[in-house]
């Protein structure tokens, strides 16, 4: 069995998607035996904080992972302040992962806080179709990215983050093709504060959709495409088709049904390049 040398009140410090950093300490009390703690101790106390989903491994080999997944979900360690990072085996190549797969729809305010936000600021937030208007009150005197995640958080759960860097990050709870991000400005021309440009979600930053799919499609238009047969010679041609007999101009056209097409002296004057058959009506 795999088993970890821990030693008791040593931090392991890391920041998912960016944001603030968070620590958690190892108390002897977590493990039976904290200098042969076990993968399974330290993945149920991991597990804790809500952002990772540790797990062990088939070798029983601890793995630190996120709970958020798609290629743009981060997990970074801070090795100077995580005194268990030697006990687990961090190392600098260690210390950063990214995820992989499908990603759900992001976006990033491009502004830092602190963030002026009147009373009755407001910006509509589309999530995978849904739009929502939230509104802003008693930030005025300017706000941190936390307390700006958290009221729009109490528009739409689960969607706002705070970034350890001041900014503030959206992001779409499905992830795939119907995963999509947009923001809107507040109704400036009834006097509405625009939250958006506050918190910098304009232009590129104001709208995410990672990933694309559209079915296979037919399209039955209930009539078929139209032909034309090209006389390639300047001479008149009498084709005698079943449908009946017509005359085929020099140079000139004429329609052509599709039962006339695979007429069998047609398609030999075809190989011999006399006619040839085009689009067309």
């Amino acid at each position: 069995m795999k088993t970890y040398a821990i030693d008791p009140g040593s931090e392991l410090t890391f920041s998912v998607d960016m944001a603030p950093w968070e620590t958690v300490t190892f108390a002897a009390a977590d493990f039976h035996d904290p200098s042969q703690a076990t993968s399974a101790e330290l993945t149920a106390i991991l597990n804790h904080d809500g952002a990772l989903d540790c797990y062990t491994d088939e070798e029983d080999v601890l793995v630190l992972a996120t709970v958020s997944r798609g290629d743009a979900v981060t997990l970074d360690i801070d090795l100077a302040r995580s005194t268990a990072a030697a006990a687990l085996g961090l190392t600098p190549r260690a210390a950063k992962a990214q995820g992989s797969g499908l990603s759900a729809a992001r976006l990033i305010g491009q502004t830092v806080e602190p963030f002026l936000l009147p009373e009755g600021a407001a910006m509509s937030i589309t999530v995978d179709g849904r739009k929502t208007t939230v509104v802003f009150d008693g930030m005025a005197a300017g706000a941190t990215a936390q307390a700006a995640a958290e009221a729009i958080a109490a528009h739409l759960p689960g969607v706002a983050r705070a970034r350890r860097d001041g900014r503030v990050l959206l992001i779409s709870p499905t992830a795939g093709p119907d995963s999509l991000l947009e923001v809107e400005p507040g109704d400036t021309a009834h006097g509405q504060a625009d939250a958006a440009a506050v918190l910098g979600f304009t232009g590129m930053a104001a709208f995410s959709r990672p990933a694309g799919a559209a079915p296979a499609r037919v399209v039955c238009s209930g009539k078929l495409p139209g032909m034309r047969l090209l006389n390639l010679t300047a001479t008149p041609i009498e084709l005698h088709f079943v449908t009946g007999t017509v005359v085929l101009p020099a140079q000139g056209s004429i329609a052509l049904g599709p039962a006339d097409a695979g007429h069998a002296p047609l398609q030999r004057m075809i190989g011999r390049g006399i006619v040839r058959i085009a689009p067309g009506n």
